[in-house]
């Protein structure tokens, strides 16, 4: 009578541990493709941070330096004070000039209404029409940088979602 209640329990919980284990198995890899999305999501925002970092920096050497800035000397700026794993591509033009990078800041006056502004290029220490200061140098600083997801590298991702993110921040500096 004891061996047969022992023996009835013994095959009750071996049929318990091949239902877990098949539980296992169709969740872990779920499981799996949840924490490498949460891995690559942490990484694209670590890109945009070290980006951001770099922009800000860019704009700050060139605040100091003052309208005797040059625009690979920007470049040289925001090259150094990245800490990712990849390189950060600079983009410094003025306005009124498309080109980069900009060989020195460009004086302009801000137009545009709320929500929305632009500088259009002027002669420097003119009055600007639209509220009557002076035209001062500014220069536009975009900094960008590409991520390729290490986890979310399938097809089917890369088929949605392309090869790699492309992360960029930009900042404009105003020079009296």
């Amino acid at each position: 009578m004891i061996a047969r209640f022992f023996s009835r329990r013994w095959r009750a919980s071996r049929r318990g541990r091949a239902t877990a284990g098949i539980e296992f198995a169709l969740a872990f890899p779920i499981m799996l493709l949840f924490m490498g999305a949460a891995l690559d999501f942490g990484m694209i925002n670590f890109y945009a941070s070290g980006v951001e970092h770099a922009a800000a920096a860019g704009a700050q050497y060139a605040l100091v330096k003052g309208n005797t800035v040059t625009g690979a000397n920007v470049q040289k700026a925001i090259q150094g004070a990245v800490s990712l794993p990849v390189s950060v591509s600079a983009t410094i033009t003025v306005p009124g000039n498309a080109t980069s990078p900009a060989a020195a800041p460009a004086c302009g006056c801000v137009t545009g209404a709320t929500g929305g502004f632009s500088v259009v290029a002027a002669t420097c220490g003119s009055t600007c029409a639209i509220d009557g200061s002076a035209a001062v140098y500014y220069m536009y600083i975009t900094a960008s940088a590409n991520y390729s997801p290490m986890v979310l590298n399938l097809s089917l991702a890369k088929s949605i979602l392309g090869n790699s993110y492309s992360v960029s921040r930009s900042a404009t500096v105003t020079m009296p």
